[in-house]
């Protein structure tokens, strides 16, 4: 699957979840910081990522960046992540 396609099934299944990001994170095994840029620049680099979200079940979680909805209330964690 290609990256465009990969980012058009987040889209599409972005409404079927309630994880945050963090959640999303931890479930495919990745930094907070790794994930958000990989939504943000549209791009997810690593063959079976996709796939890894969809065993997480922590699709949707992305649609808060597709859409540029992010929630304003973050954790201390990811506030530190962001080098807040």
């Amino acid at each position: 699957m290609n990256e465009s396609r990969a980012i058009q099934k987040l889209r599409r299944r972005a409404a079927d979840n309630s994880q945050t990001l963090d959640e999303l994170a931890d479930g495919i095994g990745v930094p907070f910081r790794t994930l958000s840029g990989w939504i943000f620049n549209g791009k997810i680099p690593k063959a079976g990522t996709i796939e890894r979200l969809d065993k997480a079940g922590v699709v949707g979680a992305a649609d808060w960046f597709l859409t540029a909805e992010m929630p304003q209330n973050e954790t201390a964690q990811e506030q530190a992540a962001a080098g807040r």
